[in-house]
């Protein structure tokens, strides 16, 4: 790699001199009579006013003509020191794939272009390449894209139709573009679904395509032609027969106009087993075909490549008909989320080894821990894991988000899984029995409100049998921390006290027996500016008489608590 080279500035002589230098020549080109003093003198006397402009006059056109000369050397200069470079000496083939690869992303592919084209000559010989004047927008004027198809020539196009204008002026851009249809690479339409009408032309290159049409209700047909490649659907429908949908790397439907037919959408996921990315969003309508596949229809669906699943938002039936047959063992990131009162389907926690189970396994294989939250009766899996994102720390999203209808059938699920080590619980606003979650062998942190201290607190207190055909065991034996939090408006806070030492006192012959590990109890009054003297005491009588670790939060230290939830 060259270095920089810092020249010095010329001597003042030097300046003099070439100045003078200068003026001699143009005096001798132009017949002028002017002299130039460099120093006061006598001879600054015997000037003339004339001789003063005239040699004002020569400084202009010198300078002028110097600046231009330096310019030109500059510029040379930079060439010189261009050609040295490592880069120039690449073959244009690969300089365009690198200035191409630059390109991508970029809202003005035009405006790039013709940037980079001012860089160098060889910049300017590669720009010329037809590969970078294949992006095809619509926020250009008409003369714009003639210009453009025409130095594209035979490249696969990319069509942009994100802009909204006149329905001539689409119409127009339409006309233009659909003559190169067969050139079609990429078809990216987020405007008015007027000109959709297009797309049954012959799109034989057509491999990548995104719709976004809120006005569309009919579905849009497509010409034949080979699979696809990547399908983006929003607010529209497509025939979910299409022998192009296969093959496919990644796949988004979000808020279709009608559901797809669940056999339709199985025969999709089986007939592409390179899929990368599987998003399923606001799909709440219940499909055609909901009630009409029985579960031993369709085999087991494999996606070994799989590395993204996102399904949000859907009706029950989707969840039990997809995740009971989808098998991803790469898949990292993995959301299931939930609307309203539809629910994962109690059926998928049945078989913990199952496609459900081991999906959810490799989505906590490489965490740290893992945080399971039941706040209203709904319950929040995630992995305590972080990424790094741009130089900063970010946790990773939900794995799990549903409504539980089964806590016995759930803990059984998570108790089978072969999750890290690390589990934290956290219990809030809760109206029905969650308790059997305690009972999940990895757990290691209790976080619980008042609407069920009375349950978690019996239950803990006492062997329980989680499953049929097991023995009895005694939940939360690997406790480390337990927090019980109490708000102001708690009328019960009195009994809280009593409570606690029947639980201490149950958990102090087991951890004796070895049954159990001791575990810090911490007792937080949210709103609270002071302990009650009756839960005062029995703290003191739990730490002296079953030498535990428990303590009382209150007042701003309550605020300052971090509980991770």
């Amino acid at each position: 790699m060259s270095s920089m080279v810092t020249l010095k500035p010329p001597s003042d002589r030097a300046v003099e001199e070439a100045i003078f230098i200068l003026l001699k020549s143009i005096r001798y080109h132009n017949q002028l009579h002017q002299r130039f003093v460099v120093k006061d003198g006598p001879e600054c006397d015997e000037m003339s006013m004339d001789d003063i402009t005239h040699n004002v006059e020569a400084l202009k056109v010198g300078t002028r003509m110097l600046r231009k000369r330096v310019i030109t050397l500059i510029a040379a200069l930079n060439c010189r020191h261009n050609a040295m470079l490592r880069m120039t000496r690449l073959p244009n083939e690969v300089l365009e794939d690198i200035l191409l690869y630059s390109m991508e992303g970029s809202t003005s592919h035009i405006q790039r272009a013709a940037k980079l084209a001012t860089v160098s000559k060889q910049w300017a010989e590669v720009v010329r390449s037809p590969r970078f004047w294949a992006v095809i927008d619509n926020k250009h004027s008409l003369r714009t894209v003639e210009r453009c198809l025409e130095r594209a020539k035979n490249a696969p196009l990319r069509i942009v139709v994100k802009t909204e204008r006149s329905l001539d002026e689409m119409e127009g851009f339409m006309s233009l573009v659909v003559q190169r249809s067969r050139q079609w690479e990429s078809f990216d339409f987020r405007c008015n679904a007027s000109p959709l009408n297009h797309l049954i032309n012959a799109t034989p290159s057509l491999r990548d395509v995104s719709l976004c049409c809120p006005d569309r209700f009919r579905p849009i047909a497509f010409s034949d032609g080979p699979h696809f490649h990547n399908v983006t659907l929003e607010w529209c429908t497509i025939p979910w027969d299409s022998a192009r949908l296969a093959n496919l790397q990644s796949l988004a439907v979000l808020s279709p106009r009608t559901s797809p037919p669940i056999a339709d959408l199985l025969r999709i996921l089986s007939l592409s087993p390179t899929l990368e990315k599987l998003q399923l969003r606001n799909i709440v309508q219940p499909p055609d075909d909901a009630s009409a596949i029985p579960d031993t229809t369709c085999p087991a669906i494999h996606l070994p490549n799989l590395r993204s699943l996102n399904i949000d938002q859907l009706h029950t039936s989707y969840y039990s008909h997809i995740l009971s047959r989808l098998y991803a063992p790469a898949c990292s990131s993995v959301l299931l989320g939930t609307y309203g009162m539809h629910a994962l389907h109690t059926k998928l926690f049945e078989k913990p080894k199952g496609a459900f189970g081991a999906l959810v396994e490799t989505a906590l294989r490489s965490a740290e821990g893992v945080r399971l939250r039941v706040y209203d009766n709904r319950l929040t899996l995630t992995a305590e894991r972080k990424a790094s994102v741009s130089g900063s720390e970010v946790p990773i999203p939900s794995i799990i988000d549903t409504p539980v209808k089964s806590p016995r059938r759930m803990a059984r699920f998570f108790a089978s899984l072969d999750a890290p080590a690390s589990l934290s619980i956290t219990l809030q606003r809760v109206s029905v029995s969650f308790a059997p979650l305690l009972s999940i062998p990895s757990l290691t942190r209790l976080i619980a409100d008042e609407s069920v201290f009375n349950e978690a607190r019996q239950y803990l207190s006492q062997e329980q049998k989680l499953f049929d055909d097991g023995p009895p065991v005694w939940p939360g034996a690997r406790l480390e921390e337990i927090v019980f939090r109490f708000s102001k408006s708690y009328r019960g806070i009195g009994y809280v006290g009593d409570g606690l030492l029947e639980f201490v006192r149950a958990r102090w012959g087991a951890i004796q027996s070895g049954l159990v590990q001791p575990a810090m109890v911490t007792i937080v009054l949210e709103g609270m500016m002071s302990c009650p003297p009756l839960l005062y005491e029995a703290v003191d009588k739990a730490n002296r008489n079953y030498m535990t670790t428990t303590k009382v939060v209150y007042g701003s230290r309550s605020q300052e608590l971090d509980l991770g939830i």
